[in-house]
């Protein structure tokens, strides 16, 4: 598993409302902050709209 997706499936792990930072978790994980984000977004949408 890559750092990004690992890094994804930390925050997917998270319980519904808890609150996380992307830095905080990117810096864990030694990802990029800005990918991150654009990633975890993007796998939220495949997840609201399966097609």
């Amino acid at each position: 598993m890559t750092a990004i997706r690992a890094a994804i499936a930390h925050m997917n792990a998270l319980k519904l409302r808890e609150q996380f930072v992307y830095r905080k978790i990117a810096d864990q994980c030694g990802v990029d902050r800005s990918t991150l984000s654009r990633r975890h977004k993007i796998s939220g949408q495949h997840k609201l709209n399966p097609q």
